[in-house]
């Protein structure tokens, strides 16, 4: 396993690169052939040759994230060369960017130590709940949040160089508002349908009803920050952008402080599920005091869009999600819900259900947004006929 940071070192600089080049796709693959090679070091190499499997999976993973990555990184003109910065103020700056963010690091480990201990006081299995809660919500997080911040940064870091800042404040804007047009509704949906998300998930072999009712509890009071969670991304790198990396980590030290503070209390009170809220409302913390500085910064934000925008999105959630609980009634009854098979079926009619509402509402509202169904989505999927930064360029048309 001691090849896997050197590995995963290298392709973090791929990384880097395909990024100040808008070249996403290899990026987005890179983990999950990662986590496909740890799974398939514990499916098939643990058997042959015991729990080195596991490290041999990871180590492939990392080649694999590397590897994805390198054919693009070659494309785009980048060679190995020895640099040595002679500026002593280049040096300075490394070290006033590096710095908060080596500080900003730790603090989220030493979070979540503190979150670790404080679980391991509460029943058994209530760590793995909590992780196996946060592992189900993290999926828009991932696909929306975490897609939409890296897709925006060049583009940002872009326009903050040239001191474009209208056109900064455009981009800022109104990746904001894309990914609150995804996650907002998707968080309802997850709300509503957390008992079959987490049974369809993880409700096989030994995990018990008692164990789906610990974690869908804890996975609910998670997906109420799904909004913010997916934000705080978008908004840490609009000041990366700035060349900022002291407001962000600030704010997420408050953020883990109030976390850490919270938690002990709720989970006194709630159990495992207390942490998950502790989380929440310290995630809508942050959100809130990024979104207050950079509102500051920026001299506003296109306010009246995105209150124009939010509104819309709330109106088809509360559509969508007044339709699901609707549907889970029919479903439920003409599917054996005992079954896997069963609680899949209505899991899927019920969500397919809201979110169909969501668009049509959507449509009737002729909300903005919902243009990025037809423009983004199948260019995401298109490899060919034209560049990653194309993709989106569209969005922010």
């Amino acid at each position: 396993m001691a090849l896997q940071p050197i590995l995963l070192a290298a392709s973090f600089v791929f990384s880097g690169v395909l990024n100040s080049h808008k070249r996403f796709v290899a990026y987005a693959l890179a983990p999950i052939l990662y986590n496909l090679g740890i799974i398939a070091g514990a499916l098939y190499l643990v058997p042959l040759i015991g729990i080195s499997g596991i490290g041999w999976g990871v180590v492939v993973g990392a080649l694999l994230h590397a590897g994805i990555q390198l054919p693009s990184v070659i494309k785009v003109g980048f060679r190995w060369q020895a640099v040595f910065i002679s500026s002593k103020e280049d040096i300075r700056q490394l070290w006033r960017m590096m710095l908060p963010r080596m500080f900003g690091l730790a603090a989220q480990q030493a979070n979540l130590l503190i979150v670790t201990i404080i679980g391991s006081t509460l029943l058994a299995g209530s760590i793995a709940a909590f992780h196996l809660a946060n592992n189900a919500q993290y999926i828009p997080i991932g696909i929306f949040g975490i897609a939409f911040a890296q897709a925006a940064f060049p583009t940002l870091a872009e326009f903050a160089a040239k001191k474009q800042h209208k056109e900064f404040r455009q981009t800022l804007t109104k990746s904001f508002r894309y990914i609150m047009f995804f996650v907002i509704p998707i968080s309802a949906l997850f709300y509503l349908l957390r008992a079959e998300i987490i049974r369809v998930l993880f409700g096989d072999g030994v995990f018990d009803w008692d164990d789906t009712g610990i974690t869908f509890e804890t996975f609910g009071f998670l997906v109420i920050s799904i909004f913010a969670q997916a934000t705080i991304p978008l908004l840490t790198r609009a000041f990366y952008a700035q060349q900022n990396t002291k407001i962000p980590v600030v704010v997420s030290i408050i953020s883990i402080i109030v976390n850490i503070l919270l938690a002990f209390p709720l989970a006194t009170m709630m159990g495992v599920a207390g942490l998950a809220l502790a989380f929440s409302i310290s995630s809508i913390v942050q959100l809130a005091a990024l979104l207050g500085i950079l509102h500051h910064q920026l001299d506003g934000f296109d306010d009246k869009a995105v209150l124009t925008s939010m509104l819309k999105i709330v109106i088809a959630t509360l559509a969508a999600a007044g339709v699901a609980q609707v549907l889970k009634t029919p479903i439920g009854s003409a599917v054996d819900t005992h079954t896997f098979i069963g609680i899949a079926i209505k899991l899927v009619g019920v969500f397919a259900g809201g979110l169909i509402t969501y668009i049509v509402v959507c449509m009737a509202l002729k909300s903005e947004e919902l243009a990025i169904v037809k423009k983004y989505i199948p260019r995401k999927f298109k490899l060919s006929g034209g560049t990653e930064t194309s993709r989106f360029s569209g969005l922010m048309e």
